[in-house]
């Protein structure tokens, strides 16, 4: 097994599997029954390589160019969390919404909890109402103490 730090596997993660697209590393970098929370748009958790590749596919089917910039990461013991923004551009269908081919810019943070060189146990949080507004899905509603 791997005897890479949580950090530098959380970064491996973003890095080769989302930024360079080599989805088939999900086998290699998460534990059998790792269990992604909050993984899927719905907000539900995503449970193996396959269920994460699956969703990783829609994704990407509907913004071809996601990108995840991991800006800090931060270990304890067999954990890692990063903070990353995420920029891409929705011209595919699979978000649930129709494509605008509006650019985006979020923020989100990830943390993963690790054992023999594997991922057995990840968490998400990422910006979706940022995201939906963005992309144009959703209006936000104009607050009192809100600046113009």
């Amino acid at each position: 097994m791997s005897k890479a730090t949580p950090e530098a596997q959380l970064r491996r993660w973003f890095e080769e599997v989302w930024n360079a697209r080599r989805l088939e590393l999900a086998d290699e970098l998460l534990a059998p029954g790792a269990i992604l929370h909050e993984a899927s748009l719905a907000g539900e958790a995503l449970v193996g390589a396959e269920a994460f590749r699956a969703h990783a596919r829609a994704l990407l089917e509907a913004i071809p160019d996601l990108h995840f910039e991991v800006e800090q990461v931060v270990a304890d013991g067999a954990a890692a969390a990063g903070r990353m923004v995420v920029t891409g551009r929705l011209t595919g269908r699979g978000l649930g919404v129709e494509p605008t081919g509006q650019e985006f810019r979020i923020t989100g943070m990830a943390m993963g909890r690790y054992r023999d060189g594997r991922c057995v146990e990840g968490w998400n949080s990422f910006d979706l109402l940022g995201l939906f507004h963005q992309l144009e899905a959703l209006k936000r509603p104009k607050l009192p103490f809100a600046d113009e």
